[in-house]
């Protein structure tokens, strides 16, 4: 859709001043990825900033938001089965939501989302259940 541009960045670092910035909210970053995860794109759009990952052969992204709720963002229509469990963040002091579904393609995509001071924010993609699992117990502000 037209209202997303490209911002050409180096790198995570760079992508959290822009959220700060131009959203005016605290950007919740990523304490942990995987090693074979690279930071590959923003997307700015109206009201959120998304920083884009690449892993392997697909994505990864953090979707942060200066509005109190979701911007949705999902795979829907290629859904097989879905579960969710909780995962404390020590950091955050509460428990988070991971959602897994289970695509056609057998692959297994995961999201978590934070709604914190007026603000929400979003991981997700495509990784290994424990990978993504690390990484939302190590977001933080």
């Amino acid at each position: 859709n037209n209202d997303m541009n490209m911002v050409a960045l180096n790198g995570e670092e760079e992508a959290y001043s822009l959220i700060e910035n131009e959203l005016d909210i605290k950007p919740l970053r990523l304490g942990y990825m995987p090693i074979d995860m690279k930071f590959y794109e923003v997307q700015t759009g109206e009201g959120y900033v998304t920083v884009i990952f690449r892993y392997g052969d697909d994505f990864v992204y953090l979707v942060e938001s200066k509005y109190g709720k979701e911007v949705s963002y999902n795979y829907k229509s290629d859904t097989i089965a879905e579960e969710e469990h909780d995962v404390y963040n020590k950091w955050l002091r509460k428990s988070l939501k991971i959602k897994k579904e289970t695509l056609t393609n057998k692959k297994e995509a995961f999201e978590t989302s934070v709604i914190t001071d007026g603000a929400c924010y979003r991981l997700l993609g495509i990784v290994e259940e424990e990978a993504f699992q690390k990484m939302v117990e190590e977001l933080s502000f």
